[in-house]
């Protein structure tokens, strides 16, 4: 999907030694396992709450205030339903009543959009790695593109050209220290940095080594340059290519796969702005993907967040949704989120709130489609649906919408849209 949003009204529950329900987000969403027509699929919901810190995600084993019952005993598929968001953007569909979704987004232009219904038909939490896992400690693999169109590297040329660079900023590097830094991250969750540009994938003592001390990963205070945290270590060298694939290999047979990590339960976050001419091919993806979905102890998670070059790339750069990211998310039961641009990294706390509690887990909402209509929908094709997604609990309705909005100037500053691949 694109980047996302949440809603929520004033109404609050009183009791607040219990989480009051406060947001509802979603953070991608998948096909159903076998089911390639699209007729159904998954969406991955986070139901946040009030927190000592700050907003939570609601776990099945919680009970909101008011409620004797668990949430996971109270919470079914009727609680969730869909409606179309009310938008200017958004251009009337005839027939659509729940959602719609229009052919091939990406290029798009002369589509027209068409109606398609979307209806819950259950819902279940499901943790990383899996129930019996969900107490042990955490390995959190930050695998991080390192490569030189972040800052507008012409590999062709050499020359750096700020016109070409996807994140001149580094506001990536700024995001990955608030979520290492905050407060509600996770407990009992070890780090691992990895980075990789050029033919090389960076593994080092200093950074890649689990560990629980955050200030390895992330103090930009420190004032001993020969010692200083990795995310400045990685911000300062940038250059070279993506070896995208190799990373994921990589990472798995020296960190994820190691002997002494074998007690812990796994999690790769992946940042990336994509590959560029002669970098990693699908088929090698498609072999990273079998190591991290035959785990030993189950499928390891990848979150990736792929960040769209600017559109001033040569046309042998990837642009746009990636099938191969996509895939390789779904397989492994993480996260597909796409950034269409670098600026939208600064909502710091809504990408971060959706990171930090996919490192536990996210409730599935299976739902029903009308993609499987080949005729108004054909195989081998990309769709991206509008919607609205409400969520009724215990009384108090949230909602999210999920839509692509376009600022005056045409420039896109929202794109929330679920996005499916139909094979």
């Amino acid at each position: 999907m694109g980047f996302f949003a949440w809603g929520c009204d004033s109404s609050v529950f009183l009791d607040t030694s219990r989480p009051s329900f406060s947001k509802v987000v979603v953070a991608g969403a998948c096909a159903e396992p076998g089911v390639d027509n699209l007729s159904i699929v998954n969406l991955s919901v986070l139901i946040l709450g009030s927190g000592r810190v700050g907003p939570e995600g609601v776990l099945p084993d919680q009970r909101l205030a008011g409620r004797q019952d668990t949430i996971g005993n109270i919470l079914v598929a009727n609680n969730f339903s869909f409606a179309l968001p009310e938008v200017e953007s958004l251009p009337d569909v005839e027939g659509a009543t729940r959602g719609f979704a229009q052919l091939d987004g990406e290029a798009g232009q002369g589509t027209a959009p068409q109606a398609v219904d979307l209806q819950a038909r259950s819902v279940r939490f499901e943790f990383n790695g899996g129930e019996e896992r969900r107490n042990e400690e955490r390995l959190v693999v930050l695998l991080l593109d390192n490569s030189g169109s972040l800052e507008g590297l012409d590999v062709r040329t050499g020359e750096a050209n700020r016109a070409l660079a996807s994140d001149p900023d580094d506001r990536h590097i700024t995001f990955f220290r608030s979520l290492i830094e905050s407060p509600r991250f996770p407990g009992k969750s070890w780090f691992s940095l990895v980075s990789f540009q050029q033919s090389l994938v960076k593994i080092s003592p200093e950074f890649s080594s689990p560990t629980m001390n955050k200030d390895v990963i992330s103090n930009k205070d420190t004032l001993d340059p020969e010692h200083e945290d990795g995310l400045g270590a990685v911000e300062k060298d940038q250059s070279g290519q993506t070896p995208l694939a190799r990373g994921l290999i990589e990472s798995y047979l020296e960190i994820v796969n190691a002997g002494s990590t074998s007690d812990l339960n796994p999690i790769v976050v992946l940042f990336t702005d994509g590959v560029e001419e002669g970098d990693s091919s699908s088929q090698t993806l498609e072999e990273a993907k079998q190591l991290y979905v035959n785990h030993a102890a189950g499928p390891v998670p990848i979150i990736i967040l792929h960040l769209n070059p600017p559109a001033t790339v040569p046309d042998s750069w990837q642009r746009g949704r990636s099938k191969e990211f996509y895939d390789l998310a779904c397989a492994t039961g993480g996260e597909y989120i796409f950034i269409e641009r670098a600026e939208e990294f600064q909502n710091i706390t809504e990408l971060e709130a959706i990171v930090r509690n996919r490192v536990v887990g996210s409730w599935k909402v299976e739902v029903t489609t009308t993609l499987d209509n080949d005729a108004k929908f054909p195989p081998a094709n990309p769709f991206l649906i509008s919607t609205e997604l409400q969520l009724d609990l215990n009384g108090v309705t949230r909602s999210t919408g999920l839509y692509l909005s376009r600022d005056p100037s045409g420039d896109s500053i929202r794109d929330s849209r679920l996005w499916l691949y139909k094979n």
